[in-house]
Order: structure tokens, then C-alpha cells, then sequence
């Protein structure tokens, strides 16, 4: 298998991580459980892919730099150029779903405290604070 068609298949693969996160991206905003529940092994299995991909890519190079081979050969740096620019929205995507599901978590948090409040007596600490 050649070099050119291992690096289509990885960026297909994190195509796939990619709407796999968008997918996820939804069902944060549906405040969907049961969808996020069930992303969760598809995002998996993406990222079996990916990593069987980035073998595949490992076991051609057989050692040698991918900056090296792709310097010499047009075709290997435009698709490598195009898996950098895929890994990047997937970044961007991660972290727009951790942020979002922290914010949520933290929410989810004030509110358990504001309905169940703690029942024992408020003291301050050595700087002024109240301690809970």
C-alpha cells in the first residue's frame, strides 16, 4: 500500500473522529444523555481507526521522518498539510465540547447545593473566608 493512500485514509479516519465530535457537540447542546451515551463508543472506535491508520503510516515510513518524505513529493505534502488543518478543527472541537460539559457540570453542581444546601454551621477561616 503507498504512502499517499495511507495518509487519505488517516485523514478520512479523522474526518470521521471530526463529525463524531460534532455529533457530540449537538447532543451537549440537546442536553441529550442518552445520545451522549451512545456516542461514546462510535468516538472510540474512531479512534481505533485513526490509530490502526497512524500503524499503517508508521510500518511504510520503516523508520524514516515523515518530513522528510514529504519534502521530496508534492502529493504527500499537500495531503499532509490537509490532516494538520482536520487535526486542528478535531482540537478546537474537544475543546469546545470539555468546556461545555465542565460549564454544565458546574451548573448541575450550584444548583444540587442551592436545593440541598450543607446543615452544618458556617465558620471563618484565618483569611476571612467562610469554610463549607
Amino acid at each position: 500500500m503507498s504512502l499517499l493512500k495511507i495518509m487519505q485514509d488517516e485523514r478520512e479516519a479523522l474526518s470521521g473522529l471530526k463529525d463524531m465530535l460534532v455529533e457530540q457537540y449537538q447532543y451537549i447542546m440537546k442536553n441529550d444523555v442518552f445520545g451522549l451515551e451512545g456516542i461514546v463508543s462510535k468516538i472510540q472506535d474512531s479512534n481505533k481507526n485513526v490509530a490502526q491508520c497512524e500503524v499503517n503510516r508508521r510500518k511504510e515510513l520503516a523508520g524514516k521522518s515523515l518530513k522528510e518524505v514529504i519534502k521530496t513529493d508534492y502529493d504527500l505534502s499537500n495531503e499532509y498539510d490537509e490532516i494538520n488543518k482536520v487535526i486542528e478543527e478535531i482540537r478546537l472541537q474537544k475543546e469546545t465540547n470539555e468546556l461545555l460539559i465542565k460549564q454544565q457540570l458546574v451548573l448541575t453542581n450550584k444548583m444540587l447545593a442551592i436545593i440541598n444546601p450543607s446543615r452544618e454551621q458556617k465558620t471563618y477561616n484565618s483569611y476571612g473566608k467562610v469554610r463549607r
